[in-house]
This record gives C-alpha cells, sequence and structure tokens, in this order.
C-alpha cells in the first residue's frame, strides 16, 4: 500500500507549485517518491507525509518507470525528528555491545588478578631462605638457639 504526500515544488523564479505523489519508502534520511511529472536534479521539494513532520528535501536521482510516472530520490536536508525512533535496533545492538565488552573486560581483569596472586605466591615460596633444607643440621647452633629462646637445651646426641 502506497501513502500519498503532498509535495511543493521551490521553482528557481521563486514561485511554488503543489501536487500529490506516491510514497514508496520513506527513511530518516530521505523518501523515495513517484511524481506524475519529472523533475530536474537538484530541485528543492517541501515533503507533508501523513503521519509525520513536514520536511525540506533534495532530488538526488530519478528513474524512469512508464505509467506510473518518474520515480524520484529525495534527501532531506535536515536531520529527521523521529531518527531515534529509527535506529532503535541500532542503539540496542551497541548498548549489548557494550555489556559484553565490560563483561569480559572483568573477566579478563579477574584472570588478570589470579594470575598476579599466583606469581607471588610463587615468588614468596621461592624467596624464604630455609637452612634445614639446605644445609647440614649444626646441632651446636640449634642448641645456642634455643638457648637465645629460652627455650630448654636438649644434649647432644651421644655418639
Amino acid at each position: 500500500m502506497k501513502a500519498e504526500a503532498a509535495v511543493t515544488l521551490y521553482q528557481p523564479d521563486g514561485t511554488t507549485r503543489s501536487f500529490v505523489g506516491q510514497v514508496e519508502n520513506a527513511s530518516a534520511s530521505g523518501v523515495g517518491l513517484v511524481l506524475p511529472m519529472t523533475l530536474p536534479e537538484a530541485s528543492v521539494l517541501n515533503i507533508d507525509i501523513p503521519g509525520l513532520p513536514s520536511r525540506v528535501g533534495r532530488v538526488r536521482w530519478l528513474k524512469e518507470s512508464g505509467v506510473e510516472g518518474t520515480h524520484h530520490g529525495i534527501e532531506f536536508d535536515s536531520p529527521s525528528e523521529i531518527s531515534s525512533l529509527v535506529y532503535r535496533p541500532s542503539l540496542a545492538k551497541r548498548a549489548r555491545r557494550v555489556r559484553r565488552r565490560v563483561f569480559v573486560g572483568l573477566i579478563s581483569l579477574a584472570l588478570l588478578a589470579l594470575a598476579a596472586y599466583g606469581l607471588v605466591w610463587l615468588i614468596d615460596e621461592f624467596r624464604g631462605y630455609r637452612p634445614q633444607y639446605y644445609e647440614p643440621k649444626d646441632i651446636e647452633r640449634q642448641q645456642h638457639q634455643q638457648r637465645e629462646a629460652g627455650e630448654g637445651v636438649v644434649p647432644p646426641p651421644s655418639r
């Protein structure tokens, strides 16, 4: 079903001419019209489609269609007031993409923190010098350390 649009042509001599055209398709940035006559490219038009605000645009392309008239591609001069409605799917995709990136970023940050914690733990495990694992037992030093610590002295083992 094609909608009718009231079209006003602004002619170079300052006069206007009005007629009715059929809307083929419409978007936020332009409209396709079938008009009973052929207009030159770059002609300035005011297009009034029922249910939408009146818009000013320019003819950008033409295509002869025989009996129906001539197809005209009209580009609007200013952005549409309804463009926010037209771009809702794109806004939803952008919001989903942002949420996905934040989620992946948080997971990456958690994995990075876990790897850093593991690396610090590993370094601390190797940093501590534990002579009981590396040196032979020195009984005299052990007795001296126990006396200094106030513990009971253990007699040396007999040989």
